[in-house]
């Protein structure tokens, strides 16, 4: 609320952050509007009022009152921005937010012929589809719209068509109420079939969430296999260390309590010889003998492939897409398939003599604390398939290997 600017002419307007100087854009106002809609409701309408004015002919809320952002300050009320799947569909919400709020009557009148206008527009760019079809939004991916519908997007959709309904309710608009009911529906059979990793179809849409193939047999790991091109794409492996004496068991499942009432009751699952499938969670499970007063070490390896690396549209694939084909070669570099754990010990070792560098000196606490905060950085670092070596400056900042931070 510190950069909030209340002026004489009755204009409540308010920067995006401090690091960005477009005034009050629809998406941010979102993030932060239910302390306003709360204690200060009349803010939240001039806001409001002033994105119905500029609304574009085709019923398209414009991103924000002031575009600049990174730039220079742009003259006031200069309306403007990208082509968003969470403006107009913020708008719609806002509308419903606010009358639940206020009950003003005035107020949503005021606002219904925008707020058609609005879903007019977002089912003209969901013709295709059913969905929300090449827009930007506020996660900022570079070039999001190259894909023809997100997640994100489509769920913003959702929420607008039930917005819609509810207020048609209340207009007693059948029309429009039918209208969004019919879209709503054909928006979450589309979600359904389309936002759902299929690996028979590569169809570049931009997805939250990818199940993949599960495959096991009783001579082997158990690997998840995402096939495509995009940083989501991968394995996953999870491979026991066997010896002679010592079983494996695995199983997949879309419910996680599945999975842990029948390990917590029988200590593993039913041996499978085969799985094939897609699931959201999988498990494995060794089971061993043991003789009064001996111990055992029981060992599981869990590894992952992810070669694909973009920077915003440049490929940049993962160095070690050089060194390995696929997880299983990953697994096979230490040995696991020999089932011979000694490079696995020479690696545990390695973490253990670090640690003990640290938390083992007689350095005061405070120094020990600031020397393994910086030795946490090297998780931002990107080695490429080109060689090159990058890390980031900072979490907060996106500069890259800037010289007086390294």
């Amino acid at each position: 609320m510190r950069s909030a600017m209340y002026f004489s002419n009755g204009d409540w307007r308010q920067w995006e952050a401090y690091d960005c100087n477009d005034v009050d854009s629809v998406h941010n106002d979102h993030q932060r509007h239910l302390p306003y809609i709360l204690y200060f409701p009349e803010t939240e309408k001039i806001k409001m009022y002033t994105w119905a004015k500029y609304q574009q002919n085709d019923g398209m809320i414009q991103e924000t009152f002031i575009v600049g952002c990174m730039g220079n300050t742009a003259p006031y009320n200069q309306s403007g921005g990208r082509n968003m799947g969470d403006v107009t569909t913020i708008f719609i919400l806002e509308t419903l937010e606010l009358y639940r709020w206020t009950n003003d009557l005035t107020f949503l009148k005021d606002m219904y012929p925008h707020v058609i206008a609005g879903i007019q527009w977002q089912l003209s760019v969901s013709s295709q589809l059913g969905l929300p079809e090449h827009l930007e939004c506020t996660y900022d991916i570079p070039n999001m719209s190259q894909y023809p519908t997100t997640t994100f997007n489509s769920f913003m959709h959702l929420a607008a068509l039930r917005a819609c309904m509810e207020l048609a309710l209340i207009m007693n608009d059948t029309i429009t109420y039918n209208k969004c009911y019919e879209s709503y529906f054909i928006a979450v059979k589309q979600i359904n079939q389309l936002l759902w990793y299929n690996d028979s179809i590569d169809t570049g849409y931009f997805l939250a969430y990818t199940r993949g193939q599960w495959t096991y047999n009783k001579s082997g790991p158990l690997v998840l296999d995402r096939p495509g091109k995009m940083p989501a794409n991968g394995q996953y492996v999870l491979w026991p260390f066997l010896s002679s004496d010592q079983t494996m068991t695995a199983t997949i499942d879309n419910d996680i309590n599945n999975i842990l009432s029948n390990f917590s009751l029988n200590g593993g699952w039913f041996e499978q010889t085969e799985i094939k499938g897609s699931a959201a969670n999988a498990a494995v499970s060794i089971s061993t003998k043991l003789q009064p007063g001996e111990k055992k070490t029981l060992s599981i390896l869990f590894a992952w492939y992810f070669p694909h690396h973009y920077w915003l549209d440049l490929p940049l694939d993962n160095y070690y897409t050089l060194l390995f084909n696929n997880v299983t070669n990953v697994g096979q570099s230490i040995g696991i398939d020999k089932n011979d754990d000694s490079q696995l010990k020479i690696i545990i070792k390695d973490i253990l003599t670090l640690h003990y560098l640290y938390f083992n000196s007689s350095l005061p606490d405070y120094l020990v604390d600031s020397l393994i905060n910086s030795a946490s950085h090297m998780r931002s670092a990107m080695y490429f398939s080109n060689g090159d070596w990058r890390q980031w400056e900072a979490y907060d900042c996106n500069d890259v290997d800037s010289v007086h931070n390294d």
